[in-house]
């Protein structure tokens, strides 16, 4: 869902503002439109296509490349315009419909383990055209246009849980004309031609389903064991712990479920609960296994090794955690000198 903010709309000369020659109307300018501040519903217009001009509404899939970049593809609807105010004579917001299919790359920066920073880039292939009219003000001709606009934005993601909210600001930009109005509000006689590129400025929603790419239908691994007795030899329990993360559950027995959730590169990790060692080594892979542990009232800690660092340096992943009806999750990571920790809080 998006607001958007309309540039790039001029008379034929490239001015914003034009006088009339007999000076009866004094002078005209063209405004950008914001979508959602600027005028009211239509009344010859359905709920829908009211809507439609204040917002955006799109529908987007996104297939994951690898860890760091991922490539979109969706329809949206919505519309655009431009406002025209004249000094002497009557003032009007003209709009006009815009169907797209956005395309674009994604580059991701995690910033800790929920919130990632994305760079999108590319463009979108768009139709548009007006709905004719002709009144005192413009003249408007249905004009169907396909044209390209290339641009791309920042946008902050929340990925901890299975539904992920974004919101992104973003700019696109049209160099060609893709309307047919005439502006005719100069006296009735004098006609100026008017102009658009589809240039916008706009400010994204977005509620992301499901993601393509990241967590493929497998089975799942689960496991219920008791702890394993820690041997003095092990090597881990030197490695300085990193600040743990916390987590509240609301039932006493929980399932852990471990998973690469970016490229597959050989991670390897051991499992410590509550001082006790609950797994020596689980692989991890696109398959999430999962370990079911019981919880004691107040904290609980969650600690994990990295055996190794794989291909690509940390080890990295990410712990699904399973409570009753509900899942949360969170990105991790460890390397040959640190260990990431999790606190884990039960209250009976």
């Amino acid at each position: 869902m998006s607001p958007t903010v309309t540039f790039g709309t001029r008379f034929i000369d490239g001015s914003t503002q034009f006088t009339s020659p007999d000076n009866k109307t004094g002078k005209n300018t063209i405004y950008p439109l914001y979508s959602v501040l600027d005028g009211f519903p239509n009344p010859e217009l359905s709920f829908f296509q009211n809507f439609a001009r204040k917002f955006t509404w799109g529908v987007l899939l996104e297939s994951y490349l690898n860890e760091k970049h991922s490539f979109n593809i969706g329809l949206e609807v919505g519309a655009r315009g431009y406002k025209l105010n004249s000094e002497r004579s009557v003032s009007s917001l003209i709009s006009y419909r815009n169907l797209s299919v956005p395309m674009y790359f994604s580059r991701y920066k995690w910033l800790g383990s929920f919130w990632t920073l994305k760079f999108n880039y590319g463009g979108h292939l768009n139709y548009s055209y007006s709905i004719p009219k002709s009144n005192k003000v413009v003249d408007i001709k249905k004009s169907p246009e396909l044209y390209p606009t290339l641009g791309g934005g920042i946008e902050m993601a929340y990925m901890g849980k299975e539904g992920k909210l974004s919101f992104e600001v973003a700019y696109y930009h049209g160099w060609r004309n893709i309307i047919d109005h005439v502006y005719i509000g100069v006296d009735n006689r004098y006609g100026e031609r008017i102009t658009a590129t589809g240039s916008h400025l706009r400010l994204s929603l977005k509620y992301n389903f499901k993601r393509l790419g990241r967590n493929k239908k497998s089975k799942t691994v689960s496991i219920t064991k008791p702890p394993i007795e820690i041997p003095p030899s092990n090597p881990y329990l030197s490695r300085t712990l990193k600040e743990p993360e916390l987590l509240e559950v609301k039932s006493q027995e929980v399932q852990f479920c471990f998973l690469d959730d970016q490229t597959v590169d050989g991670d390897s990790v051991q499992v410590m609960w509550n001082d006790s060692l609950v797994q020596v080594a689980i692989g991890l892979d696109k398959t999430p296994y999962c370990i079911s542990l019981k919880l004691q009232a107040g904290k609980n800690t969650l600690v994990v090794h990295a055996i190794n660092e794989g291909k690509i340096r940390p080890n990295t992943y990410a712990i699904q955690i399973m409570d009753g009806s509900e899942t949360q999750e969170v990105r991790m990571k460890s390397d040959l000198t640190t260990s990431a920790v999790l606190e884990v809080y039960w209250k009976p």
